[in-house]
C-alpha cells in the first residue's frame, strides 16, 4: 500500500529531527560551558539621539517619509559614514555597541529607528510596500548624511540587511563602499536556496508560530495580529526563540518599547515579514565587497546549521556576486543566535573591523586588544 512508505518516511524524518535536536542541545551546552553568551559589562558612552528633518515626498511614485527620523549617532560627522540598520524585533538601541565600536574605529556611526519603530513615526504602510518604503527612506537618509567620496559602509541586521542589499545595488552613486550583514540573512541571490520550501521559510520567521496567527501564508487580519502580540506576550516569545541563551532583559525592553509603543508601530513592524510574501525582494547583487556573518544558533534560520545547504548557498552566492567570488566573505559565530551584537559584541567587533581593514579602512587603535576574528566556510 502507498501508506507504508509514507509512514516509514515519516519515522525517518522524526528520527532525523530528534538527532538534530540532540546535536543542537549538546552544542548549546558546549557554548554555555565556554562562557556564552558574552554580554558586555559596560554600556557605551557619548551616544546621542538626534532628529533628522526629511524632505518629505521624494518622487511622484514614492512614499512620504516620516517628518523626522530619530537616529542614534556617535563620532565625527566629517568621518566616513557607517549606517547601521536594524530590523523588526530589534531597534536602534540594540545596535548601540556596534555604533560605539565603529565610532571608536573612526566612523560617523548612525543607527536610525526605522520606519514604524518608535520614536520614528510614520503613517501605516501596506504590507507589500513596507520594504520598498524602508529602502527609499534609507536612500534619502544616505543622501543627507553620506559623502560619496569617503569609505562609507552599510551594516544591516535582519530586515536591515535585506533592505541594505537592495540599497547597495540601486544606489545612484557608490555612496557605500562595503556591506556587512550580521543578522543571519543570506545573500539575496541565494535566498531561494536558503529557504527552499515553505516550512523552512516560515521557520525563518520565528519558528512557525508567527504565521500560525492566521492562515494564507502570513496574510492575517489587523486586529487579530495586534491582539496576539499584546495579550499573549508573543513578542517576548519570539525573542526567546531567536536567542537560545535567553533574551537580555535590557535589550528586550528596548525592542518592546519601540514596536509595542502604538498599534501603528506594531502593524508597521508586522508588515515587514508579511511583505516578503506579497512582494518578494528580487535576487539582485552588487559589486562592493560584502561580509555575511553566520550565527549557528539562530533559532529562526535553517541554513547555517545545515552544512550541505550552506555550501549550496555559498556556491550560488559566489557565482552570482557582481564583482566576482573574491568580493564576498562569510564569517562564523558558532555560539551566537539571532542577536550577535548583544550576545558576543566583542567578537562581532573583531570580525567587522578585520573585514573593513582588509578592504581599505584602517581603524584606530583598539584599547580592548587585537582584532582576530576569523573567516569560515565551514
Amino acid at each position: 500500500m502507498v501508506v507504508v512508505p509514507e509512514v516509514k518516511a515519516d519515522k525517518r524524518d522524526a528520527k532525523a529531527e530528534i538527532r538534530q535536536n540532540v546535536k543542537q542541545a549538546l552544542f548549546l551546552a558546549k557554548c554555555l560551558h565556554a562562557g556564552h553568551p558574552k554580554f558586555r559589562d559596560s554600556e557605551p558612552t557619548d551616544i546621542s539621539s538626534i532628529e533628522l528633518q526629511t524632505s518629505g515626498d521624494i518622487g511622484p511614485d514614492a512614499p512620504v517619509l516620516p517628518a523626522q527620523y530619530v537616529l542614534l549617532t556617535k563620532g565625527d560627522p566629517d568621518n566616513p559614514l557607517a549606517m547601521v540598520v536594524h530590523g523588526f524585533l530589534e531597534t536602534a538601541d540594540t545596535m548601540r555597541y556596534v555604533v560605539s565600536d565603529l565610532a571608536d574605529a573612526g566612523y560617523y556611526a548612525v543607527a536610525p529607528y526605522i520606519r514604524g519603530a518608535y520614536p520614528t513615526q510614520s503613517d501605516l504602510t501596506q504590507p507589500q510596500s513596507a520594504l520598498t518604503y524602508l529602502i527609499q527612506d534609507l536612500v534619502e537618509l544616505t543622501f543627507q548624511l553620506a559623502d560619496p567620496t569617503q569609505e562609507n559602509v552599510f551594516l544591516g541586521s535582519d530586515f536591515g540587511s535585506i533592505a541594505g542589499q537592495v540599497v547597495m545595488a540601486v544606489q545612484p552613486e557608490p555612496f557605500y563602499k562595503k556591506f556587512v550583514s550580521f543578522g543571519n540573512i543570506a545573500p539575496l541571490p541565494a535566498t531561494e536556496v536558503a529557504f527552499s520550501n515553505f516550512e523552512g521559510f516560515r521557520g525563518f520567521f520565528f519558528g512557525g508560530g508567527f504565521f500560525q496567527i492566521a492562515p494564507s501564508l502570513g496574510i492575517f487580519f489587523r486586529d487579530e495580529a495586534v491582539n496576539q502580540f499584546r495579550t499573549m506576550d508573543l513578542f517576548a516569545d519570539l525573542w526567546a526563540y531567536l536567542d537560545p541563551f535567553g533574551s537580555n532583559p535590557t535589550d528586550l525592553a528596548f525592542a518592546e518599547m519601540s514596536w509595542l509603543a502604538t498599534d501603528t508601530s506594531l502593524e508597521n513592524g508586522l508588515n515587514y515579514p508579511r511583505g516578503l510574501y506579497l512582494a518578494p525582494v528580487p535576487p539582485i547583487s552588487f559589486p562592493q565587497p560584502a561580509l555575511y556573518v553566520v550565527n549557528k544558533l539562530d533559532g529562526g534560520l535553517v541554513w547555517p546549521s545545515n552544512k550541505e545547504k550552506f555550501d549550496e548557498v555559498r556556491r550560488v552566492s559566489e557565482a552570482t556576486k557582481v564583482g566576482g567570488p573574491d568580493t564576498i566573505k562569510f564569517a562564523e559565530m558558532p555560539c551566537s543566535g539571532h542577536f550577535p551584537q548583544i550576545e558576543d559584541p566583542d567578537k562581532l567587533r573583531r570580525i567587522i573591523l578585520r573585514f573593513l581593514d582588509r578592504h581599505g579602512h584602517h581603524s584606530r587603535h583598539d584599547p580592548r586588544g587585537p582584532r582576530h576574528g576569523h573567516y569560515s566556510h565551514y
